[in-house]
């Protein structure tokens, strides 16, 4: 059977949790599978893949506790939907919407202007989370060119040694 839908609750983030769960699975099932030659690359350069692999998993933590947020927020609505409020901790990023909800027990009216400032405030918080994702990714593909661009100077340099690369003196 399907479970009914439900307009007035908000749906809970386990959905996005187990779509984010399965990405990491997978790449650690490659990783299992390709182990000895990433072994080799990574010693291949130990300084800057030991500065991406601690951005990757602080990224990586740094995701999923952006969803583990989500669920007393969602959680908090919910229960203010079903009128029993008192029993679930205060929201965090719905902050705003709590204080001028507690303020105003027994009038559901918001303005529109209220609301949207409301929502930009949420917004903001919520936009302050991703650039530090949005940070780390840039970090990592910095890093990742860097590493390509001292592998291909260190090819570079290889060739000249062997005298196999024409021009080669015009480089030294």
């Amino acid at each position: 059977m399907t479970q009914g839908y439900d307009p007035y609750h908000l749906a809970s983030p386990t959905v996005y949790l187990i779509k984010i769960l399965i990405f990491p699975v997978l790449v650690a099932l490659v990783g299992a599978i390709l182990f000895t030659t990433i072994v080799t690359f990574f010693w291949a350069n130990p300084f800057i893949n030991s500065m991406i692999f601690p951005a990757l998993f602080v990224g990586i933590f740094l995701s999923f506790r952006q969803i583990f947020r989500l669920f007393p927020e969602v959680k908090w609505v919910n229960s203010l939907q079903d009128g029993n409020v008192t029993n679930v901790r205060p929201p965090v990023l719905l902050a705003p919407v709590a204080g001028l909800l507690r303020e105003r027990i027994g009038e559901a009216i918001i303005t529109p202007s209220s609301m949207r400032s409301i929502l930009d405030s949420v917004g903001n918080r919520l936009d302050e989370a991703k650039d530090t994702s949005r940070y780390l990714t840039g970090l990592l593909v910095f890093l990742g060119l860097m590493g390509t661009f001292y592998g291909l100077l260190g090819n570079r340099q290889q060739c000249c040694r062997r005298d196999q690369f024409a021009g080669c003196d015009q480089w030294r």
